[in-house]
């Protein structure tokens, strides 16, 4: 009985042990794998080994176990050369996807902008631009359209995104041939999606190229010509294009450029049948 007694408390007393040594950190703003190493007294090394995910990326928030402390020998081997490997660690982590911190980020925004680029994160944005539409033939005409929109982006990867968004696109022509007045302002509700992929999304500046379509449904057009209301029966037609373009992003802001070619009739017919381009800008939230 004693022995069991003994051998029991000699059991307790090693999983109290094992627990005790079994540590957890929670990676805060500025920390990084090198500092969160020299504060528990282990290499880096032992400490990716037991979280392989922080070889690829560190963000605030994450949960690293911390492995048993080594013992004097092994710090001592460490410390002589260990600080050119904490320095090698650091770039390495801190370049996920090969790209450089710039000139005015800190390695703490490197580990922010980890966490918003992981897939399943998203992010909302607002766009507004400037389509240049088709001249009308013989025609001295100033045709163009306005679109702003309210967009979801959802990230496939650090890299690549989906998108969808809901918003308003007008389209103003009006022509002067011969003593011939023409004019037409159309209105649509337009639903645009996007296939999408960053370049360097931790640089500061950008490029985005995307494509993807708009479904513009009109739901109010006006005709006049030479001063007399027209029935153009545009109103409740669907009009589809597709959409080829770029954005340059700088912080939370973007320049847009693209250009719109039609997918179905009542594009041709309204916005005309070789496509426009169109320019803009943007934020995201």
């Amino acid at each position: 009985m004693k022995r069991f007694i003994t051998f029991m408390s000699a059991l307790t007393m090693i999983c109290v042990i094992a627990f005790a040594q079994e540590k957890t950190h929670v990676v805060k703003k500025g920390e990084t794998l090198a500092s969160i190493a020299n504060t528990y007294g282990i290499s880096v090394e032992s400490l990716q080994n037991a979280n392989p995910d922080s070889k690829s990326f560190l963000y605030v928030g994450m949960s690293l176990k911390v492995p048993d402390v080594e013992n004097k020998e092994t710090k001592k081997n460490t410390n002589t050369s260990e600080p050119s490997t904490i320095t090698t660690t650091e770039v390495t982590e801190r370049s996920v996807s090969s790209e450089s911190l710039t000139d005015n980020e800190t390695p703490d925004e490197r580990e922010l902008l980890l966490e918003e680029h992981k897939a399943g994160k998203g992010y909302v944005a607002w766009d507004f631009q400037l389509g240049l539409l088709d001249d009308l033939d013989g025609y001295l005409s100033t045709p163009i359209s306005l679109g702003t929109s309210i967009r979801y982006s959802y990230f496939l990867n650090r890299n690549v995104y989906l998108s969808a968004g809901l918003g308003y696109l007008g389209a103003i022509q009006s022509a002067d041939k011969d003593h011939d007045d023409f004019s037409c302002t159309s209105h649509y509700i337009t639903v645009p999606f996007r296939l999408g992929a960053s370049i360097n999304p931790f640089a500061k500046f950008d490029l985005i190229p995307n494509a993807g379509i708009n479904l513009n449904y009109c739901v109010a057009a006006s005709t006049e010509r030479n001063n007399k209301k027209v029935d153009n029966k545009l109103g409740g037609k669907m009009c589809i294009e597709g959409i080829i373009g770029a954005r340059i992003g700088f912080d939370n802001f973007c320049i847009i450029a693209g250009y719109n070619f039609p997918l179905n009739d009542n594009q041709k017919a309204i916005f005309g049948k070789d496509g426009y381009f169109c320019i803009g800008i943007g934020a995201g939230f």
